[in-house]
């Protein structure tokens, strides 16, 4: 890729997280774009930045991008161009943080390129930070959302998610669920209660785990 002409060098910042709206694009699925984009606007891609999944660029999850931290200190050097599906797959932070990004295509003359976002773009370059302030807006109103949901579903004392406890069941789903109610499991409570009596009664926690996998079957 040394050969490659300056200005048309192009770098694509792939990312996916649960804080992005549930849009669903794989990895695999925002890099067959982008390079589509690249070749479309004639440059040569000849670096990527994978953030992979489950990695937030919301200023609430606090996590470390050190594929995009990378992405800007190569900015102007290794590449252009820098490509993404769309402008919050950079960032969801605002205004404060895409202005980063923005100062960087002023200094070397480089260029940021989405689906739906281009800076060589003026009406684009203008409507930028309003997109990334709408983008830091919706991650913080998701996460609200979310956090209340939780919040209900332990007041309703519901399963909030992953596998269940020994001590709980799921019913057969009715019509229109997707699964079925989670509630207690009699016969595991029994077992449970009288496992703690038997602790109470001198019985080590290792004995009586021993009795109850003798009893359910289940290592």
């Amino acid at each position: 890729m040394s050969g490659t002409t300056q200005g048309r060098r192009a770098a694509i910042y792939s990312r996916k997280s649960t804080d992005d709206g549930g849009d669903g694009r794989s990895i695999d699925a925002q890099l067959h774009d982008c390079n589509a984009l690249a070749t479309a606007h004639g440059y040569e891609v000849v670096e990527t930045y994978n953030e992979g999944a489950g990695v937030s660029a919301s200023h609430l999850g606090n996590q470390e991008r050190s594929e995009y931290r990378r992405a800007l200190e190569d900015f102007g050097v290794v590449y252009d161009c820098l490509i993404g599906w769309s402008l919050d797959r950079l960032t969801r932070r605002g205004a404060v943080n895409i202005a980063e990004l923005f100062d960087l295509v002023e200094v070397h003359g480089g260029r940021v390129l989405t689906r739906d976002y281009d800076s060589a773009n003026e009406a684009h370059r203008i409507l930028g930070t309003l997109v990334a302030e709408m983008a830091r807006a919706e991650s913080e109103h998701l996460g609200q959302r979310v956090r209340r949901g939780k919040e209900e579903m332990k007041r309703r004392q519901a399963h909030l998610g992953g596998p269940l406890s020994f001590g709980l069941k799921r019913l057969p789903a009715k019509d229109g669920q997707s699964s079925g109610d989670v509630v207690r499991d009699d016969e595991a409570a029994a077992l449970i209660q009288q496992a703690a009596v038997d602790i109470v009664a001198g019985k080590t926690t290792r004995e009586a785990a021993h009795w109850m996998t003798e009893q359910t079957g289940v290592m």
